[in-house]
């Protein structure tokens, strides 16, 4: 982890490039309907690549033009073995994860953002 620069040179001159390294995991992908088949409730789905383990998610919930975010906290279901993997991954890497909203108001929009939390920490929220 951390910021990485190679020079090499010779009779021709001198080129450098550099590289950032991080730990944080991929922005989650959204794949749950834009829309729910029920007035008061709704479940949202997404995924997420990490190559550190995910432990947890932050789903941040509010109306749309609200100030206040609602948080909820998603702890990652994991195989009770020394590897743990995620229970519903396509690849070791892969987590994806579910959070039913409920009380919601009929006709509402609300915007919704999920980041994940691993050894490295909590990264940003993605775009709504």
């Amino acid at each position: 982890v951390g910021q990485y620069s190679c020079t090499a040179s010779n009779s021709l001159g001198e080129a450098t490039a550099s590289a950032d390294v991080s730990g944080d995991a991929h922005p989650a992908v959204i794949h749950s309907n834009h829309v729910s088949g029920h007035q008061h409730e709704f479940t949202i789905e997404w995924s997420a690549e990490s190559e550190s383990e995910i432990e947890a998610f932050e789903v941040a919930v509010r109306k749309e033009g609200d100030n206040e975010w609602k948080l909820h906290e998603v702890t990652v279901k994991v195989e009770g073995n020394e590897t743990s993997t995620n229970d519903t991954t396509d690849r070791d890497s892969e987590y994806h994860e579910e959070l039913s909203l409920t009380d919601l108001e009929p006709g509402t929009t609300y915007e919704v953002t999920v980041a994940s939390r691993n050894k490295f920490g909590l990264n940003t929220h993605g775009n709504c």
